[in-house]
Formats: C-alpha cells, structure tokens, sequence
C-alpha cells in the first residue's frame, strides 16, 4: 500500500504487481542482509580446507557455504591474523577447522526482526516505486523512510548483544602514548 496498489497476499499472487514484488524481493533481501550483521540472519560454521591452495600470500582456501552472503569475522585469537574472501573462497593462514561468522541468506522472512521487516518492505517498495508509479518525488520519500528504517532497525539490532572491544593494536597505542 506504500505506493497506493492494490494489496498483494503473497508473492505467488497471480498479479503483476505479485509477479514485480517477487522479483524485487529476491534481489533486494540478499542485499539488506549482506548491509549488516542481523542478529537474526548472522550464523555460524566451522569449514574444512580444500585440497588446493592459494597462488600466494595465503596458506589455506577454504569454500564459503552455499548460502554466505558475507563473512563478518573468523574464530581466532590473533589480532594479526589477516584473512580475505575471494569469489567463493575465504583465505587465511589458519590451519582448520576454521570458524566463520557470516550472513545467511534466509529466506523465511517469519525469523526476522520485526524492524529488519519493515526495512525490507520500505526497500522493496524503492526498487517498484519507479516502475509501479512513475513518481521521483514518491521515490525520493520512500528513499528517505527508508534510511530512517534503516537506521532504526540497525540500532535497535546492534542492542542486542554485548559491546566488542577493539583490538589495541600499534597504531591506536602510538596515539594514546602521545
């Protein structure tokens, strides 16, 4: 109803405006999720090595899972542990199992944030708008609520969990030597 059509009950409805809202949520959903760690779309895996090893730089490759939108952290103690996604590849010098923190790409809508919700629908709504509407001023306003969900929901996301110190490493030491 953001962009004044008629309502839709489900992205299977026999309708255009079904058929676009299908089509844009399957491109915009991956990408809301890639934008932030979602407490409830970040999970975590522990991965084997493959066979093969990098050209250079790194000792280990090891292959992202199928459905890895982006890899937030790996498990390890280390400060100067340096890693790298390539492709479809995570290299680093840990030797496995490895574990990583990465965002799934979910697609039951049912076990997010209710905030993280709205976000997707106000995000859905910006890639119809042109198309449903032929509006730049609705598009602009859709634009705007959008960040302003946007913001709310990452903040509201990012309270749920405890703070994470940062790593004190030589360059934030120099500075507090001064």
């Amino acid at each position: 109803m953001m962009l004044g059509e008629t309502l839709i009950t489900s992205l299977d409805d026999a309708t255009q405006e079904a058929r676009l809202a299908s089509s844009a949520w399957a491109r915009v959903r991956p990408a809301v999720i890639r934008s932030h760690p979602w407490n409830s779309t970040t999970t975590r895996s522990t991965l084997a090595a493959l066979a093969t090893t990098p050209a250079w730089g790194y000792a280990y490759e090891y292959q992202l899972p199928y459905d890895c939108l982006a890899v937030f952290d790996i498990d390890t103690d280390d400060s100067e542990q340096y890693w790298t996604v390539e492709g479809r590849k995570l290299l680093c010098d840990i030797n496995a199992p490895l574990g990583v923190l990465y965002a799934k790409d979910e697609t039951d809508s049912g076990i997010f944030d209710p905030l993280l919700v709205e976000a997707l629908s106000y995000a859905v709504a910006l890639e119809l708008c042109e198309a449903i509407t032929q509006s730049n001023t609705k598009r602009g306003q859709i634009h705007k609520l959008l960040d302003e969900m946007m913001t709310r929901a990452k903040m509201a996301d990012g309270q749920e969990s405890s703070p994470r110190a940062f790593d004190e490493d030589d360059w934030i030491l120099a500075r507090l030597r001064r």
